[in-house]
């Protein structure tokens, strides 16, 4: 049985996804309704993880994975586990999505927080001459998570 992706629409869950049809891994999505945390099958996201935070994956020999970056990384080397190499680079830009863009930028903007300012504009000038150059040589979980 392949793992299980408790997955809610235009969360960060969806990155997994995306990141899993890349690379053509087989996940088993369970529908998860974002504010309540329901699961479609029964029960809530708590009961699978504590923090009832999205990206988490139920493995059956490695248990449950939480958090994009992680979640990513494991699909990654599911596939493709030569693009992990160098891994700094790899990790390096999963930390930079997941600190500088999903929480410091988008989750304020998406819940009416905080307009974008010179902060965002900062951080979003500086990905767009890093992506010129190209983010990573190859596709990589990164570039998903960018996504």
């Amino acid at each position: 049985m392949p793992p299980t992706l408790y997955h809610a629409p235009m969360s960060c869950s969806t990155v997994c996804r995306m990141a899993a049809a890349l690379y053509d891994v087989e996940l088993r999505l369970e529908l998860t309704d974002f504010k309540p945390k329901e699961i479609g099958s029964g029960g809530t996201l708590f009961d699978v993880h504590p923090l009832g935070t999205f990206s988490a994956l139920s493995h059956p020999q490695e248990g449950l994975l939480v958090e994009p970056a992680n979640v990513l990384l494991w699909i990654q080397a599911q596939a493709a586990p030569e693009l992990l190499k160098p891994p700094w680079a790899v990790l390096r830009w999963l930390s930079f999505c997941a600190t500088e863009l999903h929480k410091a930028l988008l989750w304020p903007v998406v819940n009416g927080a905080a307009p974008i300012t010179a902060h965002a504009e900062r951080r979003l000038g500086y990905l767009e001459s890093v992506v010129q150059e190209n983010l990573l040589e190859d596709q990589s979980a990164a570039d998903a998570y960018l996504t």
